[in-house]
């Protein structure tokens, strides 16, 4: 095994000299031994032998065919000399292998190997091809492949020292590969190199010239549909495997396919300029649908069907038929999608469309429960949908349900095109509905994209409001370090910015969770400077809130009188200003004062009020809680149940951790000790998990 790894490592390098060094590096990777260059001396002499006697056999074979002697017939690399390198009798004359500093070299003479033999027929058919000889050049570079018996030197363990030739090697054979290929083409065989393709592509899926070949052969057999699929496999592939897209050849092949006609024949039109336009923008949604009145967006019209038909008809786009809203809804399929890698979305019809969708958000989320998170300013651009579907207003949670998958596409647009402003607007739209819809998924994945875009560009409003809104999520579930540093971060914001509105904001969310930690003083202090800031800024929903929470605080301290003082207080603004949602909130605290004095029959009735309203309303977080009050004033496990269902699909530990203890309690008052057992141990690991 050695001798033939000592001649394949001159092999690599004919005719110049190898040191022993690196000689010995190659037998022995590890640890070499103390004869290592005696021994290589020894493999030496041995193979001068062997290939003496090689070059004797060769001369004898070629005179008795007639051949002229020393014809190249050796095939050292391939075959032969490694074959019967090892166990030949020593003190053959010297042939091919001689002394050269600081090691040895290999002189092949007149003998030659299949690498140099390949390279010289490769070189060949290359040089008739760019000379048009087609039919002449696919027969060099067939005879050059033919000479091929799988990998070089497979036979021996490949040492790292030769890494740097066989991938020069395996790169050549690839190109003539691809050559060969290319000729088949020329002269007509695409069928056959689509057959081949298929595997090499799947051999060598990071090279971009075998893809680039299989969808030139697909397009030349009119097979589009397939050479568009095979485009985004490579696309895909390239980005997983190296997070890039894939190059100039592979792109322009790309834009070529989209730029056919669809139907296949040379009458059918291509895509006017609007047409153009409405397809990229319908794009940047990826698989959600969109409504129609985004076309005329896009346009700066209030209207396009003409054009959406014609892009329908064209199987451009796909018509997903009218929504629960009563819209006709559209999307761009996955083929015809990908034209937004390489094309741009024209700018101002974006800004149009996503403006769009922020003036309908806006105005389904001022239907909703009011959000506290907010600057109180206006930053974005809008634009007047016309003919807006009447439950943006009658029954806002149901336009978010059905639109919420497009926002957060445009959140991600608006971050991809550089408009922070934008995309963090959309985001604090969605607020309202995804707090009361349990919606914490898109909660976070809206302020996420938005946060990131906010960062880059340098935007410090949308970074403050989005650490704002992350800071609340973290309190719904229980993490209450990761809520305070959000919190602070956003209130620093907010102060350098001179938001009132939004330092108010975040003082609340410090305050909350002192409050929830049971610093009651530290809480006071914070609530009390969000209620300052507030009436600065004069949102009087917010001093509601202010109130309220100051309320609760006293509330934790069991001091019901002084609780219901800053309540009663907070309730007769939020009635003022008709917040029915602070207005429910404030009637279920004012029901635990009532707890608290001791008047049952007082508190169930608030408590059944706030419900009523909660139900009303879409609040699930709020229907919650006065189901767990009312579940411990009149029992009823159905309630405790609902609730701590609601718990869980929110993610709020803490209250499902106090809901599931109170189900033990229940069960135990009931004589179903098993039941309240089981109930009291998962209330045990789910404490352990808070701590």
């Amino acid at each position: 095994m050695k001798p033939r790894q000592l001649l394949a490592t001159l092999l690599l390098q004919p005719g110049r000299p190898v040191s022993v060094d690196r000689l010995i590096e190659v037998l022995w990777p590890d640890e070499p031994p103390r004869s290592a260059a005696a021994n290589v001396q020894t493999y030496v002499s041995g193979l001068r032998g062997v290939l003496a006697t090689e070059a004797l056999a060769r001369g004898v074979t070629e005179r008795s065919e007639g051949a002229p002697q020393g014809a190249p017939k050796n095939r050292a690399l391939a075959r032969g000399v490694t074959e019967r390198s090892e166990g030949v009798p020593q003190g053959a004359p010297e042939g091919y292998l001689v002394r050269r500093p600081p090691g040895y070299a290999c002189l092949l003479g007149d003998a030659t190997l299949d690498l140099a033999d390949f390279l010289a027929r490769a070189d060949e058919a290359s040089r008739l091809r760019r000379l048009g000889h087609a039919a002449d050049a696919l027969a060099a570079v067939e005879s050059a492949l033919a000479l091929w018996r799988g990998q070089p030197l497979a036979d021996l363990p490949v040492s790292p020292l030769w890494r740097v030739e066989l991938d020069r090697v395996a790169e050549r054979r690839l190109a003539a590969t691809e050559e060969w290929l290319e000729l088949r083409m020329q002269l007509g065989d695409q069928a056959g190199v689509v057959a081949e393709l298929r595997g090499l592509t799947s051999e060598h899926p990071l090279r971009e010239g075998l893809w680039a070949l299989l969808i030139r052969a697909l397009a030349e057999l009119d097979r589009r549909a397939d050479a568009l699929a095979t485009y985004a496999e490579c696309r895909r592939t390239f980005a997983e495997e190296l997070g890039v897209e894939p190059g100039p050849e592979l792109r322009r092949l790309h834009m070529n396919l989209l730029a056919e006609p669809v139907s296949g024949g040379s009458s059918s039109p291509r895509l006017d300029a609007s047409a153009a336009i409405v397809l990229r923008g319908f794009a940047v949604f990826g698989e959600e649908s969109a409504p129609a009145w985004a076309a005329g967006a896009l346009l700066g019209r209030p209207s396009a069907d003409e054009v959406i038909d014609s892009l329908v008809d064209a199987r451009l786009m796909v018509d997903a038929g009218q929504d629960r809203l009563g819209q006709r809804r559209l999307r761009v399929p996955l083929l015809v999608r990908l034209v937004t890698q390489e094309t741009p979305v024209d700018q101002a019809g974006l800004v149009r469309l996503l403006g769009g969708y922020l003036s309908l958000a806006e105005r389904a989320a001022h239907a909703l429960p009011s959000s506290l998170f907010g600057p109180g300013v206006v930053v974005a651009p809008r634009w007047t949908v016309p003919h807006p579907p009447p439950a943006v207003s009658a029954d806002p949670g149901e336009w978010f349900a059905v639109e919420h998958p497009v926002l957060l596409a445009a959140v991600e647009a608006a971050a991809r095109a550089d408009r922070a402003d934008l995309a963090w607007e959309l985001a604090f739209t969605l607020v309202p509905w995804c707090g009361m819809a349990l919606r914490p998924d898109v909660w976070a994945a809206s302020h996420l994209a938005a946060q990131e875009a906010c960062r880059r560009l340098g935007d410090s409003l949308g970074t403050a409001v989005t650490l704002r809104g992350l800071g609340q999520l973290h309190l719904y579930h229980d993490e209450y370090q990761q809520a305070e540093a959000a919190f602070g971060r956003a209130r620093l914001i907010f102060a350098q910015l001179g938001q009132a509105a939004g330092v108010a904001a975040a003082l609340a969310g410090l305050g909350t969770v002192h409050r929830i930690r049971g610093e009651h003083q530290q809480a006071l202090d914070y609530y009390d400077r969000a209620l300052r800031s507030y009436r600065e800024s004069g949102q009087r929903w917010g001093e509601a809130y202010a109130l309220g929470a100051i309320g609760q605080v006293w509330l934790a301290k069991n001091d019901p009188d002084e609780a219901g003082s800053w309540l009663g207080r907070a309730l007769e603004l939020a009635t003022a200003i008709d917040d029915r949602h602070r207005v429910a909130h404030l009637t279920h605290q004012l029901g635990v004062v009532s707890v608290q004095q001791g008047r049952a029959g007082e508190a169930e009735a608030r408590f059944s009020a706030a419900l009523d309203v909660f139900v009303a309303i879409g609040d699930l977080h709020g229907e919650a809680y006065a189901l767990v009050e009312l579940a411990s004033l009149a029992g009823g496990d159905e309630r405790l149940i609902r609730a701590l269902d609601i718990y869980q699909r929110l993610g709020d530990r803490s209250a499902e951790a106090r809901t599931v203890s109170r189900l033990s309690d229940l069960y135990l008052a009931s004589g179903r000790p098993d039941l309240a057992e089981a109930y009291r141990d998962e209330a045990r690991r789910l404490a352990n998990l808070l701590h």
